[in-house]
């Protein structure tokens, strides 16, 4: 567990007061410049320390030679210099009482035996002196966090204050699923790229979001895990109070050979598989996957069991949805008697009342709201997949507000696949976003994302 020492070098990681940029620069393309930016357009709340030996001023701000020479006390430092002056400039975070420095620079175990030589120069500085190091080979982290707006990155993604954390060992595939969400609509709560993760590493990161009551989900891709035990037995208690969605890769031998080169290290001890599995991890495959259920986690309630039914107006995708849920291990059972019942005589005659049910094409809201107060109301089912093809000669706002209304009364889960065209349905589709509930483009990937939902609701920790 995270002691007090580890937690307070969290709270500067991740709250910072104050931030020095050791490396900061004028040039536009410079991470050292990124990274100033990055916290004045995010507005953050405490004071930007520029550091450099020759300017006076970067992007408005008073530059000191050196961190020794800044005036106030810093909680973090970005540490952007040349690979071999990187343990002398730790040394002196340390001396000036930084309590966490963050390495964006390159050039360690990832090159080969020396660079091995310079990170393990590194760990015996945060041994000796107790300053964390969060790096080094890494972007950073963000907090949206009204009161602290840190945008410690030099990505580029300008997020907007949501519920989802993200854990990645590469920056590239950490931005990737930060700006995905972003199209998406959806807000990131705190994000942390580590790179070598030399110091810091994800099990500690894990414990502090646990305990950040805003954090409703977790994303983690990794690449390399060297204590697997450790990370399995804290992933697991992170596991039961919040989901944590996993890629790991690496998993075949092309795929170490790569992590090798790009971050010096690899999953010891066990496959990804093996480790999910005693992880409580659920793993995805697929950054698109995983990102729609990540949707999912935030807005809709835990299913109560694995019982399906589908209701789709058109029968294509409720077939496709029916393989996909039954081949993700779910039941689609038959409705009731009663429930058979109420759909006919609220349906059209030609209404498929099996599960899938047909509502037909034409179907309007009323039809709508019968499916799904019946569907709902049958105790044989535990949640309701509905695909909705939004026809011209419906109207469809009526129909979504319908189902944003009936979702509100219900303690089931209700994943819409609207299969529409955007522009035209705008209008549509900002019912249901207005209202907090998610919308998947394809059966498919809404079936995807209720399985996920319902494996990790079954787990029995």
């Amino acid at each position: 567990m995270t002691d007090k020492k580890d937690r307070r070098g969290l709270d500067a990681l991740f709250r910072p007061r104050s931030v020095a940029v050791i490396g900061a620069s004028n040039r536009r393309l410079a991470i050292g410049c990124r990274i100033v930016r990055n916290l004045q357009k995010m507005q953050f709340r405490g004071p930007v320390y520029p550091v450099h030996p020759k300017a006076s001023h970067i992007l408005g701000l008073p530059v000191y030679p050196t961190i020794l020479a800044v005036p106030g006390e810093v909680d973090l430092a970005h540490i952007i210099v040349k690979n071999t002056l990187v343990p002398r400039v730790l040394e002196d975070c340390a001396r000036k009482g930084v309590r966490v420095a963050i390495i964006n620079t390159a050039g360690f175990k990832e090159i080969g035996p020396e660079g091995a030589r310079l990170e393990e120069e590194l760990v015996r500085i945060t041994r000796d002196t107790g300053i964390r190091v969060f790096g080094p080979n890494c972007q950073g982290i963000i907090n949206t966090d009204p009161e602290v707006s840190a945008y410690c990155n030099f990505t580029f993604t300008r997020p907007r204050p949501g519920h989802i954390s993200i854990f990645s060992q590469s920056g590239g595939v950490g931005e990737v699923i930060n700006n995905r969400l972003c199209e998406l609509g959806e807000g990131l709560r705190m994000y942390a790229s580590t790179g070598n993760a030399c110091d810091l590493q994800c099990p500690e990161v894990l414990e502090y979001w646990r305990d950040d009551p805003e954090t409703r989900v977790i994303i983690c891709h990794l690449e390399s895990i060297e204590a697997p035990e450790h990370f399995s037995q804290v992933a697991r208690e992170v596991s039961q109070q919040k989901p944590i969605l996993a890629i790991l890769t690496g998993r075949t031998a092309a795929g170490a050979r790569a992590v090798a080169y790009h971050c010096g290290g690899a999953i010891q001890g066990g496959t990804g598989e093996s480790i999910s599995r005693a992880s409580g991890l659920l793993p995805f495959k697929s950054l698109e996957e995983l990102c729609q259920a990540a949707r999912a986690f935030v807005h809709l309630p835990r299913p109560p069991g694995r019982r399906v039914g589908i209701i789709t107006n058109t029968g294509g995708p409720g077939v496709i949805a029916a393989d996909e849920l039954i081949e993700a291990g779910l039941e689609l059972p038959e409705p009731g008697a009663a429930t058979r019942a109420a759909l006919r005589q609220a349906l059209y005659p030609e209404a498929i009342v099996s599960n899938p049910v047909d509502v037909l094409a034409t179907a309007g809201p009323e039809h709508f709201r019968a499916a799904l107060v019946a569907m709902l109301g049958d105790p044989q089912i535990d949640s309701v997949l509905l695909s909705f093809v939004t026809p011209f000669f419906v109207d469809c706002e009526a129909v979504a507000r319908e189902i944003v209304e009936i979702a509100a009364g219900t303690p089931k889960p209700i994943v819409c696949v609207v299969m529409t065209e955007k522009t035209l349905w705008r209008s549509t589709l900002e019912i249901f976003r207005g209202a907090g509930i998610p919308t998947f483009d394809l059966p498919e990937i809404g079936a995807r994302v209720l399985g996920a939902m319902v494996n990790y609701a079954s787990r029995n920790f």
